[in-house]
């Protein structure tokens, strides 16, 4: 379609005020905003940052975007159909012979386009946006509950029939912090940190102490019969491949230290919780533990890459575990997919036990624990932690394709939130055509003023009355369709009407 000189004019000039309202009016948000929150973007004792208060306000620029854009082309599309109309413009343009909704077409082919536009926002930009808002303001939330001495506590209702509550979840690490895993009356865990999505290798165990790794061994050794040498290279996964290699890069950064000063350089003060308490460990498996993990420069690259030779895989295998369950002992990456499990971890866990007196007493204590037991349901887990309006359309139609029948307020919420945002976009194309029969009214007097108070207190109400049908949606109320489109399709009914009855 080629555009005509005018045609161009039109959304030239439209255009420019529509950038002009958005640079404006987001400019002065930001400028009220920051001062408002100015302690949030600025710590005591710290050095100030560009990086996250650019982000931060870019991220809330792309969550704006669906209000902003509908104002911006509102204001800017009465400011020129109105100028047009008091300079005689549209007069002279409709005695040549061009009808007037031909004249009103680049208006239109405006609308369309931010339609498109927004669209491609609330698929694209939106979900992600509206994830680094929600970390951002997470971790002020939970500084500010701190200082508060303030606390909430959310809930989430494992397949096994137990309960797992938690305090905060840090939607960006993905971890949980303050929980606990509640198996019955008399038994549960207290976890500091827990990663529900963790891969670990299918039996996997970690040493959390010099006895841990004295039983282990010892039953390791009885199932196999293996001798001290082949036991003393199986004490290469004490931790993890991966918490060695570090451990041994760490050292030999340190001083260049040959495969000896390995063994103490791994055990000194600064590195003894890892691997056993107080560095208990006989020098003689560390010693071992330093050979398969590093060669005389630094082989800890090779180990974390999984490059550990295979004689040093198969005896571990073979003394920490039986013949079925072979992968327990190595760290994630280590050992074929086939044997790859996902399962939470938890880090600084309390094991809670009733005792006869019905006292809950902590009988065991870990530094890092995998909890096989715990099964998350993904889906559950999912919807637990976000929301309708931060998952893509794409996203939300595949789940309410899965929805015979609305049977929870979680699957009501889903389900408006996806009607919502396919809704949404085409208020672009409505602010355009409800102002403009009012704007092209052949007077005198054109009352401007009145044509922008009358739209500007239109829209606010369509978008409460949006948010109203929304919450009726969520709430069960109505039918989420029935909530949405009601006065969506009520609204656009009465505007393109009185448009198309233009002549």
């Amino acid at each position: 379609m080629i555009l005509k000189t005018w045609e161009r004019y039109f959304i030239r000039q439209t255009l420019k005020t529509f950038f002009l309202f958005i640079c404006c009016f987001y400019s002065l948000y930001v400028l009220i905003d920051y001062a408002t929150h100015l302690h949030h973007f600025h710590q005591s004792k710290t050095a100030f940052q560009w990086g996250p208060l650019f982000f931060y306000y870019l991220f809330d620029f792309i969550k704006l975007l669906e209000v902003l854009i509908p104002f911006a082309l509102l204001i800017s599309t009465i400011k020129m159909i109105t100028s047009l109309n008091m300079h005689n413009e549209l007069v002279a343009l409709l005695s040549s012979g061009i009808k007037l909704k031909r004249l009103l077409r680049p208006f239109l082919i405006l609308g369309f386009l931010f339609t498109a536009l927004l669209y491609f926002n609330t698929e694209i930009f939106l979900p992600q946006a509206l994830k680094e808002l929600k970390s951002f303001k997470e971790d002020k939330a939970i500084n500010k509950a701190k200082n508060l001495g303030t606390k909430q506590v959310l809930q989430i209702s494992l397949e096994d029939g137990s309960l797992f509550i938690f305090q905060n979840y840090n939607s960006k690490e993905h971890y949980f912090t303050d929980s606990y895993w509640i198996r019955s009356i008399d038994d549960l865990y207290r976890i500091k940190f827990l990663y529900p999505n963790k891969v670990v290798p299918e039996g996997a165990t970690f040493i959390n102490s010099s006895q841990d790794l004295a039983e282990r061994g010892k039953a390791g050794s009885k199932r196999s019969g293996l001798n001290e040498e082949d036991m003393a290279k199986a004490a290469t996964f004490i931790n993890s491949s991966q918490d060695l290699a570090e451990r041994g890069k760490a050292g030999s950064k340190r001083s260049g230290l040959n495969e000896e000063d390995m063994a103490s350089a791994m055990s000194d003060e600064e590195d003894r919780s890892g691997d056993a308490a107080a560095g208990q460990i006989p020098d003689e498996f560390m010693k071992v533990a330093a050979k398969a993990m590093s060669d005389e420069e630094d082989r800890s690259g090779d180990a974390a890459a999984g490059q550990i030779p295979d004689e040093f895989m198969k005896v571990a295998a073979k003394a920490m575990s039986d013949e079925e369950d072979r992968s327990g002992d190595a760290a994630a990456g280590q050992i074929p997919d086939k044997f790859m499990k996902v399962a939470p971890e938890g880090h600084f866990v309390d094991h809670l036990k009733r005792n006869d007196e019905g006292k809950l007493l902590v009988v065991d204590s870990y530094q890092l624990l995998p909890l096989k037991e715990m099964h998350f349901n993904k889906q559950t887990l999912f919807e637990s932690i976000t929301n309708g309006q931060e998952q893509s359309m794409r996203d939300l139609y595949g789940k309410i394709l899965s929805f015979n029948e609305i049977k929870s307020e979680k699957q009501a919420q889903l389900v408006t939130s996806f009607y919502y945002k396919l809704a949404l976009p085409w208020l672009a194309l409505l602010v355009v055509i409800a102002p403009i029969p009012f704007c092209v009214y052949f007077t005198r007097h054109l009352p401007i003023f009145m044509i922008y108070a009358l739209s500007i207190f239109g829209l606010v109400a369509f978008y409460i009355i949006m948010h109203s049908a929304l919450v009726l949606g969520e709430r069960q109320v109505f039918s989420p369709l029935l909530a949405i489109a009601l006065p969506f399709t009520l609204f656009m009914a009465i505007f393109g009407f009185r448009y198309y009855t233009l002549k």
